[in-house]
């Protein structure tokens, strides 16, 4: 496989506390993508080819099965 050179990346968020704070989920997300791009599967995570980077709140998970799924879209650059 090539690496992504134009994509986008929604990470969304379910979490076992009702009233969490949106600043919270923020928390790790530079290690993800980080890795990704040390991989070979993306190219770069910086805005060229990374320009649309979302963080929405899936909804809340039972006590113990917080989670956080990424979305990539491939798009033309």
């Amino acid at each position: 496989l090539e690496p992504l050179s134009g994509f986008s990346m929604t990470y969304i968020v379910y979490h076992n506390h009702r009233n969490i704070d949106g600043d919270n989920l923020l928390f790790g997300f530079k290690g993800f993508a980080d890795g990704l791009q040390a991989s070979g599967l993306l190219e770069n995570d910086n805005l060229k080819h990374m320009p649309r980077l979302s963080i929405e709140y899936g909804g809340k998970a039972e006590k113990g099965e917080s989670r956080t799924v990424v979305r990539i879209e491939e798009i033309a650059e």
